[in-house]
């Protein structure tokens, strides 16, 4: 499942890019849901926009009024976990996509081939943050988010998990078969 916003002042491109994804999504079984939201300026994205709204947003730089770039700060400035992938017609800002964390910058006119790519990219990059494993909790099973465990301790029986927040997790059972969740994950080692 995918959540897709797409914020360009011209039409026809934003058709064209909503066709791209939607050829893309159906033909890697993914959902979108719900279908990608188009929004015809930065100003009319960022009036709709909370974190966590949406999983990739495709960003025209170049638009009437607020630029996909001031957009894409503002949206920086409330919800680092989204994808945000550019679209226009110069490199010119391509640099500048690092500020705030871009996953892809495509230069218009992109093939299908290259959109394709930028959401492959994303697709991997959503798939690592929302993997998790079950644990033992005061409410019983709970999941944990692997991208935020920084690291662990083994502490009177119970795994103290460290996560990215600073917060730490006690979880009641052995070092051993807490590292045996971990270990099938390529990012982690013993």
């Amino acid at each position: 499942m995918m959540r897709i916003a797409i914020a360009d002042d011209l039409s026809a491109d934003a058709g064209k890019l909503r066709e791209f994804i939607c050829r893309w999504a159906r033909e890697q079984g993914i959902v979108l849901v719900p279908a990608p939201a188009v929004f015809e300026s930065g100003e009319a994205l960022l009036a709709g926009f909370a974190p966590d709204t949406f999983d990739v947003i495709f960003l025209d730089i170049y638009m009437s009024g607020m630029t996909g770039m001031e957009a894409a700060k503002k949206i920086r400035e409330q919800d680092d976990a989204c994808q945000l992938i550019f679209t226009t017609t110069t490199k010119e800002f391509a640099v500048d996509s690092y500020d705030v964390a871009a996953a892809f910058y495509l230069v218009k006119p992109y093939s299908y081939e290259k959109l394709a790519q930028a959401l492959t990219r994303c697709g991997a990059k959503l798939l690592e943050q929302n993997q998790c494993v079950m644990v033992p909790g005061a409410a019983g099973q709970q999941p944990l988010l692997l991208h935020q465990i920084t690291h662990t301790e083994y502490c009177g029986r119970c795994v103290e998990v460290h996560i990215t927040s600073g917060e730490k997790i006690t979880v009641p059972m052995r070092q051993a078969d807490f590292a045996a969740l971990l270990l099938d994950y390529p990012y982690f080692m013993n």
